[in-house]
């Protein structure tokens, strides 16, 4: 099948069309884990997070969603209940399309459970990207490339020194040594939570050592 970005764009604006806006405050949650899907939401302005906790307590994230992109799509056409919670990373507005309104839009336009397809094949790749990071690079290979995936995702965003150490499987404290040792190296500048990338090309050497 050939593939067509205005036929996939065209798709998701006639999609947007049943949507309804709803404001979320920063740290407010839009669903839990464990709760069961009601529809489909998309961040029409701001952040968020996909948040996972640990039996210890120990809290992660697992993905980011920007402006323009869908979440809570895998759960809701699996009919499973969530794996995490999605937690707004700053003040938000979210567009929600309930979930009868969804499955029928996709019944009568059956072309876009191939873009549905095409789109959970890329989130796959993103994770198992990961996981390979996480499983395979030493600490600083880790916090350097959480760095610049931050940076390229969301650069006016003044990541946390938690956010950085829950993405990459670190420690707050970890995190906190291993930026000043970067700092002292001449690759990032630190003023209060921001963090400034000053060697591009050696925090990417760092990663792909």
């Amino acid at each position: 099948m050939e593939y067509n970005f205005e036929e996939e764009k065209q798709f998701v604006k006639e999609l947007l069309q049943l949507s309804q806006s709803h404001p979320f405050k920063k740290g407010q949650y839009i669903y839990h884990a464990d709760d069961a899907p009601k529809g489909l939401y998309y961040v029409n302005t701001g952040l968020v997070g996909l948040l996972r906790v640990s039996a210890n307590g120990q809290e992660s994230l697992l993905r980011l969603f920007k402006k323009q992109q869908f979440f809570g799509h895998r759960s809701l056409f699996s009919n499973e209940t969530y794996h995490a919670s999605a937690r707004c990373m700053e003040d938000c507005d979210i567009l929600f399309c309930d979930k009868k309104s969804v499955i029928d839009f996709f019944d009568s336009h059956p072309k876009g459970y191939f873009f549905l397809a095409r789109a959970l094949s890329k989130e796959l790749r993103r994770s198992e990207l990961r996981s390979v990071m996480i499983s395979e690079a030493e600490v600083i290979e880790r916090v350097a490339a959480a760095i610049l995936i931050f940076k390229n995702l969301y650069p006016d965003f003044k990541w946390t020194r938690t956010d950085i150490a829950n993405f990459c499987a670190s420690r707050t404290p970890t995190v906190i040594k291993t930026l000043a040792h970067m700092e002292k190296q001449g690759l990032i500048k630190q003023e209060g939570r921001k963090i400034e990338i000053l060697d591009e090309d050696r925090l990417s050497e760092l990663v792909n050592s």
